[in-house]
């Protein structure tokens, strides 16, 4: 067994360190951008209901100007009964989304579904399946109640690609030689 110096110890323990953080500064860009958009795209929506109230529903429900790559807009009443989705929810339009959901899950849609209006855009985080893949992911959601209506734009938390991780790898690897 090879003994490793105190200095090569040292010089690992900060190769990883660093690594780490160029990991972390990756996904940290990815996310400010996600989430910048997933904002921007429920303003707006929020905008709309505002002006055209229900009749905006349809407009959420079709591909076009409330779709953003994987982000879009969905809408659900304070029952919980899926009113419009841009996106794969589009199934659930006309039912209760908690018949979908783990126990977890159901409350703390419970609890969405009870923000005062006066609270503004609330976010949450849960695990959802992307329809892209099949992963369960880390998803976050904005928010804003308006009315008996809950509008909102989500998006899957970043992860790094694989040239980030080819990259990573091969700061850590430079560091340990």
């Amino acid at each position: 067994m090879a003994v490793v110096s105190k200095n090569a110890c040292r010089q690992l323990l900060v190769g990883a360190l660093v690594a780490l953080c160029i990991g972390h500064a990756w996904a940290a860009g990815d996310e400010a951008q996600e989430a910048a958009a997933a904002k921007a795209l429920l303003e707006k929506a929020v905008a709309r209901y505002r002006v055209q109230g229900d009749k905006a529903l349809a407009e959420f429900s079709r591909q076009g100007e409330f779709v953003d790559g994987e982000r879009y807009v969905f809408v659900t009443d304070t029952k919980g009964i899926m009113l419009a989705s841009g996106g794969p929810s589009v199934a659930l339009i006309g039912r209760d989304v908690s018949s979908v959901l783990d126990p977890e899950l159901q409350k703390n849609f419970r609890q969405v579904l009870q923000t005062p209006e006066s609270a503004g855009v609330q976010q949450a985080e849960y695990r959802w399946q992307n329809w892209r893949d099949g992963e369960v992911e880390r998803k976050r959601v904005y928010f804003q109640r308006i009315g008996d209506r809950v509008l909102a734009v989500g998006y899957y938390v970043p992860r790094a690609s694989p040239e980030q991780a080819r990259a990573l790898l091969d700061t850590a690897s430079k560091a340990l030689e």
